[in-house]
Formats: C-alpha cells, structure tokens, sequence
C-alpha cells in the first residue's frame, strides 16, 4: 500500500509531535532530578559565541594594501631573479 504525499506528511507531522512530546516529558524528568540545570533553559546551544567582528577605518585599509603591493612586488622580484 503506498501512502500520498499528503498522508506520508500527516504520519511525519503526527510522529514529530509525539516525539516533541516525549522529549519534553523527560526533559521534566532531568530537571527534576537535576533541578541545578533548570536555568540552562532550552534555548542554550552547545556552539560557542561567536566574537564581534572588528571593523577596519579606510587608513588601515590603505596601510595594508600598501603593505601587500610591496609584499608581492618583492615576490615578482624574487621569481624573476632564477
């Protein structure tokens, strides 16, 4: 018997919310027997924070590009010289 794909998505909706269910039920048991982890909340995340990203001013974007004309400038010259 093969199911539609309406059905096949009902079963996997009806199937998640048993599982949500199930794991809410032990996530109460854990914290229960654990109540220390109850501030952890279920929004923590395992990754870690990412860092700000720090911004550069346009005279530090020129410094660079300075910087690396000369880098590869000296580059060109080394190849050339063999």
């Amino acid at each position: 018997m093969a199911l539609s794909k309406q059905d096949l998505s009902r079963l996997a909706k009806v199937g998640a919310q048993a599982r949500l269910e199930e794991l809410a039920r032990e996530r109460e048991l854990i914290l229960k027997a654990f109540p220390e982890l109850g501030h952890l909340g279920p929004t923590t995340s395992a990754r870690p924070k990412r860092r700000a990203r720090r911004r550069m001013t346009a005279n530090q974007r020129k410094a660079i590009g300075e910087r690396m004309k000369k880098y590869w400038e000296s580059r060109r010259k080394g190849l050339t010289k063999k």
